[in-house]
């Protein structure tokens, strides 16, 4: 368990602040029986403070917003139960369950014109993992799962920047990963199903749904190296934020909601290689080598831009994008337990508007 507190208070140009800030943070687990075990962690934090409403409205010698007492609290709470079926290895069930709750209150100070808002996220995810060998020919490594996900924003009257609204996600999947027993090749394939739905009291609604398929294999030639190349299809729903945030972004800038913007649908190829050389440099030194070169083709990329003429800030679906790139890391050992790493990412993102 970990207990902090703090208080600040700093003076900045014509204002100012103070934070009482409270956090706590514990973590707990119990193997009840040798085939159930479970864990579980809170967080929690405060920040009370006197802070201005905006700090980017500045004139020459004042700030031109009053001083806002702020109230901000956010707990965070996740258990995870790992269950063996059968008192067997061969069966795991992983079932995450979380919850989150921010609260966000302000008001002028000697007044009472609250503005009130909250987001809570709430989910359950259980994955199964199976193990078949078939001693033979090839072992399989089945993972069988699915995944409720919901958003809620709510906000009163005073708080209209940031509407009432709920995104709700759900997704099934099953992948098979099939290790071939006399030959150093492994197999992978699955297929992903997700259906969202988003709604707001004050912009609309929207409901999407995709089905996503991935498949890889790895070939280990030598003990040193690994050649491996895999397809993957991609499904990204918009977040509340994208969707229905009509809050101030800067100085004559505010973000326009888009009720109406589409989940982004990529698919990815990559290749590459993986090696690990023991011995080269050092005595019982372990250096590794890995790099993949990879193409993206998006449909209906999310990304945010301004209007040149009216300054709002929008998120919005570009009808095409493509995207090039190479990921290279380099991990050596040094003295002792030290490591150096080195990673270079060169990536190259061509919009195709469409």
């Amino acid at each position: 368990m970990h207990l902090t507190k703090s208080n600040r208070n700093y003076f900045k140009p014509f204002s100012r602040y103070k934070e009482d800030i409270h956090s706590l943070l514990a973590k707990g687990n119990w193997a009840i029986t040798p085939s159930y075990m479970i864990s579980a962690q809170l967080r929690y934090y405060q920040n009370d403070g006197i802070q201005l409403r905006n700090p980017e409205v500045v004139k020459p010698n004042y700030y031109t917003n009053s001083h806002y007492d702020r109230n901000t609290k956010q707990y965070d709470i996740q258990l995870t139960q790992k269950i063996y079926p059968l008192h067997t290895k061969n069966w795991l069930i992983d079932w995450d369950l979380y919850y989150s709750k921010l609260m966000i209150k302000q008001k002028p100070i000697n007044k009472n014109n609250d503005e009130n808002r909250s987001l809570n996220i709430q989910g359950s995810r259980i994955t199964n993992y199976f193990t078949w060998d078939h001693n033979q020919f090839a072992a399989h490594q089945f993972n069988i799962g699915s995944e409720f996900y919901q958003q809620q924003q709510q906000s009163n009257k005073q708080a209209n920047h940031f509407p009432v609204a709920t995104l709700r996600n759900i997704a099934v999947w099953l992948e098979d990963e099939i290790t071939l027993n006399k030959l150093p090749i492994t197999f992978s394939a699955g297929t992903r199903y997700t259906n969202y739905k988003n709604d707001s009291n004050k912009h609309g609604n929207n409901q999407d749904s995709q089905w996503t398929s991935r498949a890889a294999i790895s070939i280990n030639p030598t003990n040193w190296l690994e050649l491996f190349t895999s397809y993957a299809e991609g499904y990204r729903a918009p977040r509340l934020s994208e969707i229905y945030n009509d809050s101030r972004h800067f100085p004559g800038s505010y973000f326009k909601p888009n009720p109406n913007l589409r989940p982004e649908r990529n698919h990815t190829i990559e290749y590459g290689l993986r090696l690990h050389l023991d011995n080269k440099l050092l005595a019982n030194d372990s250096l590794q080598w890995r790099t993949t070169v990879f193409d993206t083709k998006a449909t209906d990329y999310i990304t945010t831009i301004i209007d040149g003429q009216r300054l709002d800030t929008l998120s919005i679906n570009t009808p095409s994008v493509v995207i090039h790139g190479i990921d290279s890391r380099i991990i050596i050992p040094l003295l002792g337990s030290m490591l150096f790493s080195l990673t270079i990412e060169l990536m190259r993102k061509t919009p195709h508007l469409v």
